[in-house]
């Protein structure tokens, strides 16, 4: 099943300078036609509401005054970054997690973007930030842009733990990062790591059947049947967070694409409890999926677990 990117929206965490992820953004929107809503959130300083109100201002003007102010500012970044086509900004009040997890379901937005907002690491920006909040609100795809967000996009790192929500959310990845950068053809490879001390020694990994869990990855990678391009298997064996950074950062990926439970959200990936441990080692760009953003497909899963046990036996 093939996906179209026609609503995106990223969340603009500074004004005093133009945001990284920002450009990122544009760029997404530009090559896949999609509307893009750039929302900053923000809350009214005490000293700024004393500042109008010796003005003569009522709160609800200052309120309004401020985030007019806000938004020609946001305008202005767009402007400066040469943003064309159906580009919309908004300063909205309140906390950035709320903002954007509002502002995605209301306009259905296929993508949520948003990005680090201090310098370092990604991860030690993302996790107990922003960012983190975002992923347990949001029930929609979230790319975390580590700027800048490499152009091509050359190679895209897929993980799964062969679990009942896999495939959707795996597929669902897939999917997306076709639509997102479909005329950059990036190879892909699928990762399964394994705790299983007698497949591997910890750290070593294989591709093909030199591994007990290759077989099983095969046959999960083929239930969908041909595919437009090949994904390649990997297994490693070790603890799911540092090994899934360690292949990243080796093959050198330019994205890193997760799943998460439905029941737990963006806490729990599909590989196991290693969302933090995965995003603080990422040194490249994120795209988290959360298995509620394809919730819609979950109903195909007796099917899919019945073609899993015929496949296997």
């Amino acid at each position: 099943m093939s996906r179209s990117i026609r609503t995106l929206v990223v969340g603009v965490a500074t004004l005093r300078e133009p945001d990284p992820v920002l450009g990122a953004a544009l760029a997404l929107a530009a090559r896949t036609g999609a509307a893009l809503h750039v929302v900053h959130a923000f809350e009214v300083a005490g000293y700024e509401r004393r500042r109008y109100r010796e003005m003569g201002y009522s709160d609800r003007d200052s309120e309004r005054l401020f985030a007019g102010g806000l938004q020609s500012r946001l305008e202005g970044q767009v402007r400066a970054l040469a943003g064309r086509g159906r580009v919309f900004c908004s300063a909205v009040r309140g906390s950035p997690d709320r903002v954007l997890a509002a502002a995605a379901e209301r306009l259905d937005a296929d993508l949520v973007v948003v990005g680090s907002t201090r310098r370092g690491p990604l991860a030690r920006t993302l996790l107990g930030t922003t960012a983190q909040h975002v992923l347990h609100r949001v029930r929609r795809p979230v790319l975390m842009v580590h700027p800048p967000l490499r152009s091509p996009v050359a190679r895209v790192l897929l993980t799964t733990d062969l679990s009942e929500l896999s495939e959707v959310v795996h597929e669902a990845g897939v999917e997306l990062v076709d639509a997102l950068f479909r005329g950059d053809a990036p190879e892909l490879r699928s990762l399964l790591v394994s705790r299983h001390e007698h497949a591997l020694p910890p750290g070593m990994h294989g591709a093909h059947g030199d591994t007990p869990a290759a077989p099983a990855l095969h046959r999960f990678l083929a239930m969908r049947g041909p595919r437009p391009r090949p994904v390649e298997p990997r297994v490693r064996v070790g603890d799911p967070a540092r090994e899934i950074a360690a292949e990243a950062r080796e093959w050198d990926a330019d994205l890193l694409v997760l799943g998460t439970h439905a029941r737990t959200g963006a806490a729990r990936v599909l590989l196991g409890s290693v969302a933090e441990g995965a995003l603080r080692s990422a040194r490249c760009s994120v795209l988290v999926v959360p298995a509620a953003a394809v919730a819609a497909e979950s109903a195909r899963l007796p099917a899919l677990e019945a073609r899993a046990a015929l496949t296997a036996s």
